[in-house]
Order: C-alpha cells, then sequence, then structure tokens
C-alpha cells in the first residue's frame, strides 16, 4: 500500500456549509501554500506508523498499528494550523470525524464536533471521492475557515480507495 497526496474541503451537518475555491486547485496562494506544507508534515507524521488501514468496516482508521479515532496525540502532531481533523470514509460513503479539534459551534460549548460528518454532496466531499486535494473557504459550525481536504487512500492490486481525509483550517 502506498499514500498519494490529494486534497479536500470540510463542512458540518448541523449548519448548511458552504464552500468556496480559494486558489487554484494547485493551491498557489500564500495561504493555501502554508496550509499545503501543514498537511504534508501531518501525512508525513502519520505515515510514520506505518500505511492507512481501516481496522473494521465500522470504521476504525488506523496508520499501521496506531489508530486514529480520538487520538489527540496523533491529531495535533506536525502541524501549526488553528484546526485539524481525519476524517474516516464508513461503508455508506459518508466521512466521519473521528478525532477533530474543529469546536461545535453550540454556543457555551467547549465540545468538539467529533462525530459528526462532511456535508454529503458539498464541494469537498464531491472532491475527495473524486480522490483529490480540496482547497477553499469552509463554513464549519458558523465560523469561515480557509482549508485543505486531502484524501486517505489505500493502493490495493492497483485500485486506489479513499478511506479517509485529513482536514487542517485557519480562521478565514
Amino acid at each position: 500500500m502506498t499514500i498519494r497526496p490529494s486534497l479536500l474541503a470540510l463542512t458540518s451537518v448541523f449548519l448548511l456549509a458552504t464552500s468556496s475555491a480559494w486558489a487554484a486547485s494547485d493551491c498557489t496562494t500564500v495561504e493555501a501554500e502554508s496550509l499545503e506544507a501543514q498537511v504534508d508534515e501531518w501525512q508525513a507524521y502519520l505515515a510514520g506508523y506505518g500505511s492507512p488501514v481501516l481496522k473494521n468496516p465500522a470504521g476504525i482508521l488506523a496508520y499501521g498499528e496506531t489508530v486514529t479515532n480520538g487520538n489527540d496525540r496523533v491529531l495535533n502532531a506536525q502541524h501549526k494550523t488553528e484546526v485539524s481533523t481525519i476524517f474516516v470514509k464508513n461503508l455508506a460513503g459518508d466521512f466521519i470525524r473521528v478525532a477533530t479539534s474543529v469546536p461545535d459551534g453550540v454556543e457555551g460549548s467547549h465540545q468538539s464536533a467529533i462525530g459528526t460528518t462532511l456535508t454529503n454532496g458539498g464541494d469537498p466531499w464531491k472532491t475527495l471521492t473524486a480522490d483529490e486535494e480540496f482547497c477553499g473557504t469552509v463554513n464549519l459550525f458558523g465560523t469561515m475557515y480557509d482549508s485543505i481536504y486531502r484524501p486517505i487512500e489505500i493502493v490495493n492490486g492497483g485500485a486506489v480507495t479513499v478511506i479517509g481525509a485529513l482536514f487542517v483550517g485557519n480562521v478565514h
């Protein structure tokens, strides 16, 4: 199995999420290049544990034997962005936040949006399911973020399968 870089953007189930591309597909703005470098470093760090793998169809994602679900150590490692998320793609095709620092947007709550999904059919979702990266501004739970979404993929017998995504973002 190998890891191939790609990108994506994130949205929310609880609020109507919007996104707009703010950089060309090669992410050439200064902000996009900074986010791209952050997700590159994070992806390389995670790959140091081993190749990505789904531990079971319920959506337990690991790099090697290191499980990412709920793992703040791997969530916050090797990048310096305001928010980050590790998504796993479940059997229904939804991208579920299994580790995230994105706040849930509920006034007075200090909880993360763990367990919520990327908006099915939104621009980031479409880009990820096409096995491509997404650079753009997204509205997550009422806050606008400049963001990058990158598919987590496995290659088996020449077939590429997207099993999740990495997201990094900074308040817009």
